[in-house]
């Protein structure tokens, strides 16, 4: 708002991140996030507490040629101060997960799944991501009992040798 400072979205370094500039200079005062994981969506950005909420892949990623982990893929959501401190996952739990935020920003509401587990969904403190009421859990048991078998998830080397490349089997 004092029109001294912008943030910019790159992959200047392979990767894309978020960082701070100094409008009267354009040169960068620090990179905001930093890490082998990309930066999907900023959400929202509060000022007044330096403080931007937004969505990432791949942060709990295993590391490359590695064959565990978290799906990169798997979207979270963050928030994180302009310094680049104090970044905390406030969907920490494995899964794909799509949330909804209060209009103050206190809380989110949390839906998450996988290939092999049914969404549930919860209210999240927006501070920490801890659990503040547990809302909904789709109840499977039918389609279980009735023989569905949920897609296996695997991990191959991509032609690098290196990268690794997720997928599901359906059978």
């Amino acid at each position: 708002k004092d029109g001294k400072r912008f943030i910019w979205s790159s992959e200047r370094d392979g990767w894309q991140h978020l960082y701070l500039y100094d409008r009267a200079t354009g040169k960068p005062i620090n990179q905001i996030t930093k890490g082998e994981w990309y930066v999907r969506q900023v959400l929202h950005v509060d000022e007044e507490n330096e403080v931007i909420y937004f969505t990432a892949n791949g942060v709990h990623a295993a590391p490359y040629g590695a064959a565990s982990g978290e799906d990169p893929y798997f979207i979270h959501y963050y928030r994180i101060r302009f310094d680049g401190s104090d970044m905390t996952d406030l969907t920490p739990t494995e899964g794909h997960h799509r949330a909804v935020f209060s209009n103050d920003y206190a809380y989110l509401i949390d839906t998450w799944s996988t290939v092999a587990e049914a969404p549930q969904t919860v209210l999240r403190s927006a501070k920490d991501g801890s659990v503040v009421k547990e809302l909904e859990k789709a109840d499977i048991s039918k389609l279980l009992e009735a023989g569905w078998k949920a897609p296996e998830v695997f991990v191959a080397p991509g032609r690098d040798g290196k990268t690794n490349m997720w997928g599901i089997i359906a059978r």
